[in-house]
């Protein structure tokens, strides 16, 4: 490591809840970086939709950003945990999202931990947060059509402070789930949120 690469993960550390230099040397895993910005976007579509932050020009539209910024930046925090540990484990990852439960048995297998295959309930977490994140992001026909199989067809009134916070739970989740296949820290334990300015 570079002395710019450690002057970069110490400054990290001094301000990244979750995030233990002395757990994780080497290089920077930026999963509690993501979920933490996740959280504060679900909390701002929060305050906005129940009008606590006032010093907002078009609130619906504040909504809507917060809301697309929570379900990426979530949907980024755990499949940068999954790569991350599959890497460490110096297991070759899989194609997400579709072979998660397999990646995730081949870092328990490295580690010689038992296998935890996923429930069905934390299953259909990942797809319905993999189909928001498609539509959003490649809106394609195949996504807008793997969208409307899971949540019916788009609306964008759905774009509002529930599926937002929804989406921090499903991370927080399968997050967990991960740090305990792989006997690492869990770093989706946190409620800390540092608010987005108003």
């Amino acid at each position: 490591m570079t002395a710019a690469e450690a002057s970069v993960n110490v400054a990290v550390s001094e301000f990244s809840s979750g995030w233990s230099m002395e757990l994780h040397p080497g290089p920077f895993n930026p999963t509690p970086v993501l979920f933490r910005r996740g959280m504060a976007a679900a909390d701002s579509a929060r305050r906005v939709a129940s009008g606590e932050k006032l010093v907002v020009a078009n609130p619906r539209a504040r909504e809507v950003d917060d809301c697309v910024i929570a379900i990426l930046l979530c949907h980024a925090a755990v499949e940068t945990a999954w790569h991350w540990e599959q890497l460490q484990a110096n297991v070759k990852p899989r194609h997400w999202p579709d072979e998660f439960q397999k990646g995730m048995t081949l870092v328990a297998g490295a580690y010689g931990r038992p296998e935890q295959p996923t429930d069905a309930d934390l299953s259909k977490e990942l797809l319905d947060l993999s189909a928001w994140r498609n539509f959003l992001q490649h809106g394609d026909e195949r996504a807008r059509k793997r969208l409307e199989d899971r949540h019916g067809p788009f609306r964008p009134e759905a774009l509002n402070a529930g599926p937002a916070a929804a989406v921090v739970e499903t991370s927080r989740n399968l997050g967990n789930y991960i740090a305990e296949v792989s006997g690492t820290q869990r770093l989706f334990d946190t409620n800390w949120i540092d608010p987005l300015a108003d």
